[in-house]
């Protein structure tokens, strides 16, 4: 059975949860919370040097980064529903997976704030730019799921958590066809049982 270190309050950690739960792929989920320091122990600092969840433990083999987990999932059990086979239409994937961890990530407000005053005009930017690339698309890269959907869509969950609003009919009709996937909801169910229990624990 695989092993994720992850924190539901993480995005990055989402994604990975919700493509083992929309492909029924057995797992145990080793919570490590922001509020006890967990990510400095050297026994974690081991498995990711970079103190940060996801890390994906299959066996003795150990992998971080989130977007390399999910392929690595794709490939090693053949998703190629999720992945595809084809050359150029894989390529559409990465392309938005890399954007999404190039472009969008970088601006994520943290779950105590929204986005910062700098940021907030590059935001929308990005989000007028995700909305009109969704114009004429059900998903991310066409008429199928991807990886690069659970990617995005962990994301925008994270800018919907701290108050912005998907105002833009494309985004916000994309963003309604992620919740549908059961998979993917359960991690948002996650996302806001450990934020409450996380504060709950500091009174």
């Amino acid at each position: 059975m695989y092993i994720l270190y992850s924190s539901p309050v993480c995005p990055h950690s989402r994604r990975v949860i919700a493509l083992l739960e929309q492909a029924q792929l057995p797992y145990r989920a080793n919570l490590v919370t922001r509020f006890a320091n967990q990510l400095q122990r050297p026994e974690f600092v081991a498995l990711n040097p970079n103190a940060q969840v996801p890390v994906f433990l299959d066996d003795n083999f150990s992998l971080f980064e989130s977007n390399a987990i999910l392929r690595y999932l794709c490939n090693y059990h053949e998703l190629s529903q999720w992945y595809p086979e084809d050359a150029s239409k894989r390529a559409l994937v990465d392309q938005w997976l890399d954007w999404n961890q190039c472009q969008l990530s970088p601006l994520l407000p943290s779950f105590d704030i929204g986005p910062a005053p700098q940021s907030q005009q590059r935001l929308e930017d990005l989000l007028d730019l995700l909305a009109e690339h969704l114009w004429d698309k059900n998903y991310m890269c066409g008429a199928e799921l991807s990886i690069a959907d659970l990617s995005v869509a962990s994301n925008i969950a994270q800018l919907e958590y701290v108050g912005v609003e998907l105002e833009l009919a494309p985004l916000k009709l994309w963003y309604q066809r992620m919740l549908a996937l059961p998979g993917f909801y359960k991690t948002l169910t996650s996302m806001y049982e450990e934020e409450h229990a996380s504060y709950a624990s500091l009174v």
